[in-house]
């Protein structure tokens, strides 16, 4: 039988909170902290550019690709070089 823990994640950015949904879903229990002021990202905008070769394997190993790429617009899909393709989305 599978050793659940208690696992605490520094860092509320998409790498700590993927980290912490992928453990979620294992069945162990997940706190995040961020650092960050509340509203430090009141003033941003942007897009989030997501590779195939490493973030889109992410979100296809957590089963929630298709949820995000209903959830998101994308504005373009184009050949990245040599490191394969990238989509470059803004949420809805």
């Amino acid at each position: 039988m599978k050793e659940l823990k208690r696992i605490g994640i520094m860092g509320g950015g998409p790498g700590g909170l993927m980290l912490g949904l992928l453990l979620q879903q294992q069945g162990h229990e997940v706190a995040i902290y961020e650092k960050a002021d509340p509203n430090v990202n009141k003033d941003r905008g942007g897009s989030l550019d997501i590779h195939d070769d490493s973030g889109q394997l992410a979100l296809k190993e957590a089963n929630i690709y298709q949820a995000f790429t209903h959830s998101t617009s994308i504005t373009s899909f184009h050949p990245n070089n040599n490191l394969g393709s990238s989509i470059i989305i803004i949420p809805s």
